[in-house]
């Protein structure tokens, strides 16, 4: 589903991630664990294409998207929620996931809204109030609900856990599997969170100073010794 190959990266001439090369098959779930500090969201901005690959190549089912922009990898099947969602707070729930539904709409097919409402019945409540007055755990599931609207073949998430009570991380964890059994969508996400890691992802990379410098197979990913170790690398 997604190949990336000797990616560098970064802001003007400060290069953060440098010579990256992984892949993520399609439909499964894969983490990118490290430090704060160490390129992760630099890498999934530029995935998505919010910032230029300045050497290397990004292939998405086959097929090169590394000068295309980030709103033509939206509508090539890349659905994004970045670090702090990127919800619109003055919108309604509802329009917010209106906005999902603009961006991908090839063959004149539509996703419905009810889609979102079904893995996430909290949102069909308050479907009519302003995404900005909603609980951090409410505005999580409108942002994964947005993306999931826009019928994405892969789905890009940047600390998902972020301001989240433990609680409601585990069931953003399994609404994430459900969504990834049912939809078939293949799912790439950052994350920090030890539980999380091990609820959801299936393998994973671990990434310091700008490098990929392990993979991760389903037993060390779902271990907690390891887990605990390669986030302190």
């Amino acid at each position: 589903m997604l190949d990336l190959s000797h990616v560098t990266s970064g802001y003007g001439r400060t290069l953060i991630v440098r010579d990256v090369s992984l892949t993520v098959q399609r439909g499964e779930i894969a983490a990118i664990v490290g430090r704060n500090g160490v390129g992760k969201t630099t890498l999934m901005k530029t995935i998505i294409g919010l910032l230029p690959t300045a050497q290397g190549a990004i292939t998405l089912d086959g097929e090169e998207i590394t000068k295309r922009s980030a709103d033509a990898r939206a509508r090539g099947g890349i659905g994004y929620v970045p670090q702090g969602r990127g919800i619109f707070p003055g919108l309604t729930v509802e329009e917010n996931l209106e906005m999902g539904k603009l961006i991908n709409r090839q063959g004149g097919s539509e996703r419905s809204l009810d889609v979102a409402y079904a893995y996430f019945p909290r949102l069909a409540e308050r479907k009519t109030q302003r995404a900005g007055s909603l609980s951090g755990g409410e505005q999580s599931m409108l942002a994964i609900g947005r993306v999931i609207v826009g019928q994405p073949q892969l789905m890009l998430l940047d600390e998902p856990s972020e301001g989240l009570q433990p609680n409601l991380v585990q069931q953003i964890g399994d609404d994430l599997k459900r969504i990834n059994q049912d939809l078939g969508t293949t799912i790439l996400f950052v994350e920090q969170n030890i539980e999380l890691i091990m609820n959801l992802a299936q393998r994973g990379y671990v990434m310091d100073k700008g490098q990929v410098v392990r993979q991760l197979d389903h037993h060390e990913i779902t271990n907690q010794e390891s887990l605990v170790s390669h986030l302190a690398v």
